[in-house]
Formats: structure tokens, C-alpha cells, sequence
């Protein structure tokens, strides 16, 4: 197994002037944008801050889609702006700006769009929680599951002993990913989730710290090879570096392949610098995760970096100096002191290196403070020696979390993060896995590039945007409806989203096709004893220094069962009197009728009455229906024509018959016209006519034979066969 050790000259020990900025800024590029809409242009902007530049080379791709290829422009020194003309609005492009000098390059990233459509189903969050603290902290943890819900996820829970082994835990956390492999994956490790240790590394330089760093990538690598079998390093002064066959930790000091899913952690074990127990500390760090999504943390959306190894030519805070720009602007982008800036003021993200221990980083901060402190910034970056080993006691990595607004920490400097996606609306974990697994073709990673050592501490499905969700959120039922209300958000400058699903659906589906402008609606024609579960979001444009996408708030959820049965039970009784059908319609909740008589014939009354003119069998088919529902019943009839003059109570004379021809048609007391008709014995019309009460019929063009005669007057009518010689 390859030994990846690098020695410093004086290792990471000496915290230098904050002025010392020099190798940061040659190794990277202050690159923003600004977009507009018509005609379709992002123009590209970087800070003109290195002398020694010679030149710029711009490159374009689709965020994730490999190699760079060839430049856009090869732009001259001193050039700060580039106008990108062929783009697309509701395209995202990803950027590389070169900087060209003679001893050095350096790189600036963005990815940029105009209008980015809203991302509403972002995959699945495996969610493995500690299953000593599943109990204890079931309120917390419900709650976090509603929020991640409320972002477009659809939620796994995974406990996990914290006795258990790392392949243990990651047996369940496959097991759960081949359910929906096809869908993007985040891990979430939500308390002292099994550690797995891996490799021969010392990524600070330190011989006294070269071996098996804690390594949860392995948890996110669905078909990487990982060994125990050739390490064999006691050299570290702690024995949890210690690595050698058969212990539990691998031997890959490399991730050895792809990282397939995001991964994150928020573990307070082993803190007992802090009054607060274990458990409190995590409660306390879901309370402040729920209230900063939920825009109940007020943060100023600018940058500050300290950087106390200005002389190293690596240059450790352009993982900051890069970030910072794409979110903020180059203007946005403070030096100022750490420690005692942020104790008052709000900068959403920060950076800060000097040379350190497990618990402090010089110059920075270290764990006792953070013990007392509340600093105002969300996000961060920290690098220095010893501490990126986060599995130690009282480490400064995750004592940052379990203090002030702080939600995620990276040990950014060996190798560089990669964050500047966040500008649009992207995750922790979708950075924190680019970073893991970085081609050094894609990003300038630096030192470390691809070390197992790489990992987020904190949650790995925050985003960097909050829209202030609405309020008040309220499901009403009205006679098979929900009347859904809620209070507006101020942030909802482009309306809302509703989305349901019913229970133990896995995700939510939008309701509404165009973005909602009130703060109602009605959802129509729900099922009977069913429990209908709704969420609102509201929706913004949201505009940084990486363009413009519509950003979503976390949504808000209330549920609602139906206790009103709408559906529609279609049914008739049919009585059949010779060629006459009377109807009795027995549907249940309908409003509306279509009945289909077989014959061509339809009606739109409730219980209609229908003369066939045919004899023969016929399928009647009723559809009934409300504004709702509509159900169908099917019934075969038989026409038979079976009156005849002899029929007992008649009036009507009809003669001779048999007959040479003409035949007589009389009733009584009857003045007006007869309908005729005359049919043959299977049923079809030969002829009709109307006459004048006491008139002849002319039958003399009819074959000889026996034929059906139908008459109508009125109220009154005959039927019967009739001999033609």
C-alpha cells in the first residue's frame, strides 16, 4: 500500500499576519456574474488583483459533465469581464477562468444561470441516527424528518448501534440505497454513528500523525474495493491512527472509486469541554438547523476570511477567496479577525487557518471558546494541523457545531473544497461529494486530492438560500373538499407551490400547474376515509453572484381525513312493457345521467321512458355522475313487440286482416293524425306514415306474408300482426 506523507518545513505550527495574502490570491480567481434576461447574456467579472498576470483563459461546460475542453477566449492581462452572448435562460453553465502567469496558475469557478428553474424532488436522504439517541431526541428527529420532507426529500431512516461495526452500518445503508439506486443519495450520520478509519495518511504533514484517518466516504462508495489486509502503521502518537491487517480499518488511503451517494455528519461525542451533555448538544444543533431553514436566523450574505499561513505557496484560503466570490461578489469578501468579528457581527459564511492542535486553529479559535462563544456565522471553513482528524476528543471540527449559528465545518486547505455550486442553489453534500472524488482535471484541488480523509461535518442536505416559509398552514374539509389556507410568506415573490400525498406515499406531487398567487385554494373531490397529507412552499427569485434561480422556502405541512363519501354509485331498474322501456333510477351522490339505449338513442334525463323501433336484445348503459365521480352500470334488455288487436280494453279497429291491400284504421272519438308504422317479424321498419283518423293505409305494395303494424295517436296506440294475401 502507497504511504502518502508530506513533511512542511515547519509543518502547520507558525500563524502569520492577516495582511499575508499573496499565495492565496495568486492560486485563484475572484470570479462572480451578472445575468440579464433579454437578450439572454452572464457576464463574467473577476477581481484584478495579481500584477503578475499575464493572461485569462475562459472555459465553459454543463455542471458535472467532465473535462473542460477547449477555451471560450483567451483574454489579455488586465482584462476583468468576459460577455457570454450564447446562453440560454433556464440553463445553468459552469465556468473556469485561468489565471495565466509565469510561475503559477490560478483558478476561479462558477456555475451561473438566468431564472434556473426551482428544484422540487431532490432524491432520497438516508437519515442513520445513533440508536442510543432515536428515544431521547424522537421529538427533534421528527421534526427534522417533516423539514427534510418540506426540501424534496424522501426520507430513510437508518439506526444504527453505535457498538456496531463501520460494514455493519453500511450493509443497512446499501440495503436502503438498492431500494431506489436510480435516485440521487445523501447520508446524514446524526450522532456517534460507528467511525470508519482508513488509510496510511498524514494530510497535515505531521509524521506523528501518519495513518488511518476517520474516512466517512466509505459510507457513500457503493462499489469501491476496501481492504484490511496490507497497512501496517504504528508510528502516530494516537493510537486511533494506528492501521495493521485484520484491525477494522482499511487500507485505502485513496477513495477507490466514484462516491456514489452525498454524505454528512453531526456527532458531539467525546466533547467534554462543553457543560452539555451528549444529547443536549445535539438537540440544541437540530434546534438552530430547523430555525436557520425556517428564516428564523437573520445572516448577512457576505464572506470573511483569516488566513494565518499567508507565506505558504499553497495558498489554503483560495477555497474561501473562490467560494465567497461566486456567492457574494468580490466586494462582499472581508480579511477581518475571526474570532472577535463574528462574536458580533453576522457573516454567513467565514474561512479561517493558522497552525493548530486537535483543538485549536492558531490565531482562529479554539474549543474553550467555542465552549463559551456564539459566533454568527452558518457555514465554514477551517484548516490547520491535527484538527481535520475529527474523531478526537474535544476536536475543533465538531466543537464549532455544537456552538453558536455554526451548522457545517470543512477542513478546506489539503486538498481545496469545492462550494461555489452553493450559488445556485445546490447542497452541502453535492459539494462535499464533488470535492471527495475530484479529477484533477475538473477543479485545482491542491494537496490531498482524493485523500479518504475528506468529509463534511455537519448536515449535508442544507442549502445556502432561505426563503421564509408561510404560516399558519390549515386543511379544512367542506363536503369532499379541503379548503387549504395559510398565511403569506414575505419572501414569495413569485407565488406558491402546494403539494400532497397520501399517507404512506413516499414523496409529494404539485397540485398546482402555474404558481399560486393567493394564499388559498381548494383541493376538489377527494376520497372518502382517506388521510390526504399537504405541504406549501413558498417560491422566490432568487439572485446572487452566480445569476438568478427560483428558490423554494421549506415547506409546510398539515394533513387532513375525508370523512365525506362523494363517490358515485350508478344503478336502474328497467321495466319493459312490448316496445316501451320505463326506467327507475337507483344511483347513489350522482347529479347527472347518460343513459344509451343501444339503439343509437341517448338521454340526459334522470329516469327516462324509451319506445324501441326495433325488436331484438340491447345493452342499456347508465353513466352517473357528480362534479366528482362517475360510475357505470350495464344491463342486456330484450324487445319483444307483443300487443296485439285483440289486446283486452282496446278501442282501436284495424281491418280486414288478413287484407288484398288497404287497411282500415279507426278509433273512436280520435280526430287527429295516426303514425303508422309497419315492421317486419325480425324487427325492421319497412315503411311509415301518417294518416287521418278513420283513413286507409295502402299495404298492396307488400309481399304476401305476416307483419307487425304499429299505430299512435296520441296517448293511445296498437300494436299487432297483420296478414297480407
Amino acid at each position: 500500500m502507497t504511504r502518502i506523507l508530506l513533511f512542511f518545513g515547519v509543518a502547520l505550527f507558525t500563524s502569520l499576519s492577516l495582511q499575508a495574502q499573496a499565495p492565496a490570491v495568486k492560486h485563484s480567481v475572484m470570479l462572480s456574474a451578472v445575468v440579464q434576461e433579454s437578450p439572454a447574456r452572464i457576464t463574467l467579472q473577476w477581481l484584478n488583483d495579481d500584477v503578475n498576470a499575464t493572461g485569462y483563459n475562459v472555459n465553459r461546460r454543463t455542471p458535472g459533465s467532465g473535462a473542460w475542453g477547449s477555451p471560450l477566449a483567451t483574454l489579455p492581462a488586465g482584462t476583468t469581464i468576459y460577455e457570454d452572448n450564447d446562453v440560454m435562460v433556464g440553463t445553468s453553465y459552469e465556468y473556469r477562468v485561468t489565471k495565466i502567469a509565469a510561475a503559477y496558475t490560478g483558478y476561479g469557478y462558477l456555475t451561473a444561470g438566468i431564472k434556473i428553474p426551482e428544484t422540487e424532488q431532490r432524491g432520497v436522504v438516508l437519515l442513520v441516527i445513533d440508536s442510543s439517541k432515536v428515544d431521547v431526541l424522537a421529538t427533534e428527529i421528527d421534526r427534522l424528518e417533516a423539514d427534510l420532507e418540506g426540501d424534496g426529500w424522501i426520507v430513510k431512516r437508518i439506526e444504527a448501534s453505535p457498538d456496531a461495526s463501520p460494514v455493519a452500518v453500511k450493509a443497512q445503508i446499501l440495503a436502503k440505497y438498492n431500494e431506489a439506486p436510480s435516485l440521487s443519495h445523501s447520508i446524514f450520520l446524526l450522532g456517534h454513528v460507528p467511525v470508519p478509519y482508513s488509510g496510511e495518511i498524514n494530510p497535515d504533514g505531521h509524521p506523528d500523525h501518519l495513518g488511518a484517518w476517520p474516512a466517512d466516504g466509505y459510507y457513500a462508495d457503493v462499489d469501491g474495493v476496501w481492504t484490511d489486509l496490507t497497512v501496517n502503521n504504528t508510528v502516530a502518537n494516537d493510537a486511533r491512527n494506528d492501521n495493521v491487517p485484520g484491525d477494522g480499518k482499511f487500507d485505502q488511503s485513496l477513495f477507490p472509486s466514484p462516491l456514489e451517494m452525498e454524505s454528512g455528519r453531526v456527532d458531539f461525542a467525546k466533547l467534554p469541554a462543553f457543560a452539555l451533555s451528549e444529547t443536549e448538544l445535539l438537540r440544541r444543533y437540530l434546534n438552530k438547523n430547523h430555525a436557520f431553514r425556517h428564516g428564523e436566523i437573520e445572516t448577512v450574505r457576505r464572506g470573511l476570511i483569516e488566513d494565518n499561513f499567508g507565506s505558504f505557496e499553497e495558498g489554503f484560503s483560495q477555497s474561501g477567496r473562490r467560494s465567497f466570490s461566486a456567492f457574494f461578489g468580490a466586494d462582499s469578501v472581508f480579511l477581518l479577525d475571526f474570532q472577535s468579528t463574528l462574536q458580533s457581527k453576522s457573516y454567513l459564511w467565514s474561512y479561517g487557518c493558522g497552525g493548530g492542535s486537535y483543538t485549536s486553529c492558531g490565531g482562529i479559535t479554539n474549543t474553550s471558546n467555542y465552549t463559551t462563544d456564539s459566533l454568527r456565522t452558518v457555514f465554514t471553513m477551517l484548516f490547520g494541523s491535527y484538527f481535520g482528524d475529527w474523531d478526537s476528543n474535544n476536536n475543533l471540527m465538531r466543537a464549532s457545531l455544537a456552538s453558536g449559528q455554526t451548522l457545517s465545518n470543512a477542513w478546506a486547505g489539503r486538498p481545496n473544497w469545492v462550494f461555489h455550486h452553493m450559488g445556485l442553489g445546490s447542497t452541502l453534500g453535492y459539494c462535499a461529494q464533488l470535492t471527495q472524488f475530484n479529477p484533477s482535471n475538473y477543479y485545482s484541488p491542491g494537496y490531498g486530492n482524493r485523500f479518504v480523509h475528506i468529509a463534511l461535518m455537519g448536515d449535508p442536505t442544507l442549502r445556502m438560500h432561505v426563503v421564509v416559509p408561510p404560516a399558519n398552514f390549515t386543511a379544512v374539509e367542506d363536503n369532499g373538499h379541503a379548503l387549504l389556507s395559510w398565511d403569506p410568506s414575505p419572501d414569495a415573490t413569485q407565488g406558491y407551490h402546494l403539494y400532497r400525498k397520501t399517507e404512506g406515499e413516499e414523496s409529494y406531487q404539485r397540485l398546482n400547474d402555474s404558481p399560486i398567487s393567493g394564499t388559498s385554494y381548494v383541493d376538489s373531490c377527494l376520497h372518502f376515509n382517506t388521510t390526504y397529507e399537504y405541504m406549501v412552499r413558498a417560491r422566490n427569485l432568487e439572485s446572487s453572484a452566480s445569476g438568478s434561480y427560483f428558490n423554494l422556502s421549506q415547506g409546510l405541512q398539515t394533513s387532513l381525513l375525508i370523512a365525506t363519501d362523494l363517490a358515485v354509485g350508478a344503478g336502474f331498474d328497467p321495466v319493459i312493457n312490448g316496445d316501451e322501456l320505463t326506467l327507475t333510477n337507483t344511483s347513489q351522490n350522482a347529479s347527472g345521467y347518460l343513459w344509451d339505449f343501444g339503439d343509437g338513442n341517448t338521454s340526459e334525463e334522470e329516469a327516462p321512458t324509451h319506445i324501441y323501433q326495433v325488436i331484438g336484445d340491447y345493452e342499456l348503459v347508465l353513466i352517473a355522475s357528480n362534479a366528482c365521480y362517475s360510475d357505470t352500470s350495464t344491463q342486456s334488455i330484450t324487445i319483444t313487440i307483443a300487443k296485439t288487436e285483440e289486446t283486452v280494453g282496446t278501442s282501436w279497429r284495424v281491418f280486414p286482416n288478413p287484407t288484398n291491400g288497404w287497411v282500415s284504421i279507426e278509433l273512436p272519438d280520435f280526430n287527429g293524425l295516426i303514425y303508422v308504422e309497419v315492421f317486419d317479424l325480425q324487427g325492421r321498419l319497412l315503411f311509415k306514415q301518417s294518416v287521418a283518423a278513420n283513413q286507409r293505409v295502402n299495404l298492396s305494395t307488400l309481399p304476401a306474408g305476416v307483419y307487425w303494424l304499429r299505430a299512435e295517436a296520441g296517448e293511445e296506440k296498437w300494436v299487432g300482426k297483420i296478414i297480407k294475401k
